[in-house]
């Protein structure tokens, strides 16, 4: 996954939802894509959004999945432990001190090309254009 990603006008939707999810407060998990900026610029008659996210070379865990020989069965249970504990901390509503809380978040497009493979075991939980707050 490219870590820019750029949207247009008929994407607005979409780009508008993954930049109030990744804005939410308490979002930040080892196990969820890390979220960088986001803006919106013009030039002539084409207007942009764009989402910048960390990078990370490997990629998506379907590509990695592709390049890869075959998994021990200890990396394929770090890979996926690493990507349930994202999906359990989007799905957890957590109390923070004062007004801070994150609600719920239902990712509702979870598939190997939306989890991110950070190093060799650890995955984290990107694309977050279907998602709501529940």
């Amino acid at each position: 996954m490219d870590p820019i990603q750029t949207f247009y006008t008929t994407e607005e939707d979409s780009w508008k939802n993954e930049r109030e999810i990744y804005e939410t407060q308490m979002l930040n998990h080892e196990n969820i894509l890390q979220f960088v900026a986001a803006d919106i610029f013009s030039m002539d008659s084409l207007t942009q959004m764009i989402l910048v996210t960390d990078y990370h070379p490997l990629g998506s865990l379907y590509d990695y999945l592709q390049k890869e020989q075959a998994l021990t069965t200890q990396e394929a249970l770090q890979l996926a432990y690493s990507s349930i504990c994202g999906i359990e901390h989007l799905h957890a509503s957590v109390l923070g001190t004062g007004s801070r809380r994150k609600p719920q978040i239902a990712h509702r497009d979870i598939k190997s090309k939306n989890i991110i493979v950070k190093r060799p075991g650890v995955c984290c939980i990107a694309d977050f254009g279907l998602a709501v707050r529940l």
